[in-house]
């Protein structure tokens, strides 16, 4: 995939900020793992365990259980019913 010419080779950062410009958790861009990497939309949440719960009592699965990222927060990935993957994101700055 070409962006404005140049090829991804490497990962992009979005660093966005508040309304009071202290830095928000954001995302990024970067290369496949492997041809069959999709897309993955996050949902931020108050509690990872809780939408997790929900997830499987509405008959979705939890493809990737809950996972730290050191000093960002907690994700998770489920699968719904009609077989679409995202993730879960709480923010939590003392995730070790």
């Amino acid at each position: 995939m070409e962006i404005h010419g140049d090829r991804i080779s490497r990962l992009f950062l979005v660093e966005p900020r508040a309304l009071d410009s202290s830095p928000v958790v954001g995302g990024g861009l970067g290369k496949r793992g492997a041809p069959e990497q999709r897309i993955m939309n996050y949902i931020g949440v108050a509690s990872i365990d809780g939408y997790v719960e929900r997830v499987i009592s509405l008959g979705g699965t939890l493809t990737l259980k809950k996972t730290a990222v050191p000093g960002f927060g907690h994700l998770a990935h489920c699968m719904g019913t009609e077989g679409n993957a995202f993730g879960l994101w709480q923010e939590d700055p003392a995730a070790r």
